[in-house]
């Protein structure tokens, strides 16, 4: 198995970071006061999508990388909780997220929509990236590459990986806050989205 294969079923690349660069970009235009409470909407709709592109690319790599693995080795993941779960949760939030800013860009509770959209991220990202991380590290110990690469590959992942916990739980933490602190709800949201649209993009570029 090659390293660059390693990467990939990470779900963390270049449609991660196009996904986190544009919601990081939305969430600086509307705290610099363009249009923030539209470019809220605008900003949960494009990290919704992302995260659906982001659990798509987990699970396409899981099944290439389960297809190489002998029964007792896909025996030990069931064991470990990566069956199908986690990674569809990702692609069920990242929906769900969509459909909220989708929503809320409509005029539907677009007070309260977007707060709901980024505790959604802040939370399938803290519950599906644990799966990723421990997929990441036995798809690892089946890679061929020297001692080097090898840890070179475990730091960047890692550091990528950690970025993400990151990013869910202060979506998470900011979200709650917004439906707390009404007044101040855009603006907690749209932090919580360039904090998200950071991680994710500090995660993708990590991978390449």
């Amino acid at each position: 198995m090659a390293s660059g294969n390693v990467k990939g079923r990470t779900g963390l690349g270049s449609w991660g970071a196009l996904a986190g660069l544009g919601t990081a970009v939305v969430g600086i235009l509307g705290l610099a006061g363009l249009y923030p409470a539209s470019l809220e909407a605008v900003g949960v709709l494009i990290a919704g999508f992302g995260l659906m592109l982001y659990g798509s690319t987990v699970v396409a790599g899981f099944a290439g990388f389960a297809a190489s693995l002998p029964e007792e080795e896909l025996a030990r993941l069931g064991e470990a909780g990566l069956g199908g779960g986690n990674r569809s949760m990702l692609q069920a939030g990242g929906a769900a997220g969509f459909i909220l800013g989708l929503l809320s860009l409509l005029g539907v509770a677009s007070a309260v929509l977007p707060s709901i959209g980024v505790i959604v991220f802040g939370g399938v990202l803290l519950y599906g990236v644990s799966s990723t991380n421990r997929l990441f590290a036995i798809s690892m110990e089946h890679a061929t590459m020297s001692p080097a690469a090898h840890l070179l590959a475990q730091e960047r992942l890692s550091g990528a990986v950690g970025g993400v916990v990151l990013a869910g739980a202060a979506n998470l933490t900011l979200g709650i806050l917004a439906l707390i602190i009404v007044p101040s709800s855009i603006t907690l949201t749209l932090v919580a989205l360039l904090v998200l649209g950071v991680g994710v993009l500090a995660a993708g570029l990590a991978s390449q």
